[in-house]
């Protein structure tokens, strides 16, 4: 494998592998190539443990820790935490909680979630209930999460949490005697105090 295409290398004695050099009589600057290889390289690497890019800024350590927190995700580091959000008919506002928290590990494709939820109140919100799991991933397909419910109302079967596809978004469905239809729940089931939780894990977007 070349190492380096710039126009001053030498090769190093203990690899022998190819390197840019600037002590020559007349220093160059590092090629097109080597720096692209570098950006391309890295960006890969964001690209596969699902990390957003950032423009460099020395005043804000996260703009330049985007590689780190790519190597971690695909190393199965540390879980990340995020709140998940309850949404009815796809908005938020209004919505009160006792408690939320969520977290959230990845390795390599693989993306391992916990979700939890205790409704204050709704607000009045009308509408099919959905939950965000802000700040995942993308799911590369429709794939089915644990879901398990406390203090809900109307429910004749248990439920199962829908992740869509290409979002971070999940139905809580419930699956109704004897058609086994699922029926994605409403504002309905979601009394003060109900409970949601959701686990499981799915493959992200390539």
């Amino acid at each position: 494998m070349r190492y380096s295409n710039s126009d001053a290398t030498v090769v190093h004695p203990g690899t022998g592998r190819r390197m840019h050099q600037q002590t020559a009589a007349v220093p160059s600057a590092v090629s097109a190539e080597d720096m692209n290889m570098v950006i391309w390289g890295l960006m890969e690497l964001l690209n596969a443990a699902g990390v957003t890019p950032a423009t460099f800024d020395p005043a804000t350590p996260a703009s330049y820790q985007k590689v780190l927190q790519a190597v971690r995700a695909l190393a199965g580091g540390s879980p990340v935490e995020f709140e998940p959000e309850l949404r009815v008919n796809g908005s938020s506002a209004g919505i009160t909680y006792t408690s939320r928290q969520g977290f959230w590990a990845r390795r390599g494709p693989m993306v391992d979630v916990r979700a939890f939820i205790q409704v204050a109140g709704l607000g009045g919100a009308t509408g099919p209930v959905t939950v965000s799991l802000t700040g995942l991933p993308a799911t590369e397909a429709h794939t089915v999460l644990g879901c398990h419910v406390d203090g809900m109302a109307g429910l004749s079967a248990p439920l199962s949490g829908f992740l869509m596809q290409t979002s971070n978004i999940v139905e809580p469905r419930l699956f109704t005697p004897p058609t086994g239809q699922g029926v994605v729940i409403t504002e309905a089931n979601v009394a003060a105090g109900a409970v949601i939780y959701l686990n499981g894990t799915y493959k992200v977007l390539p």
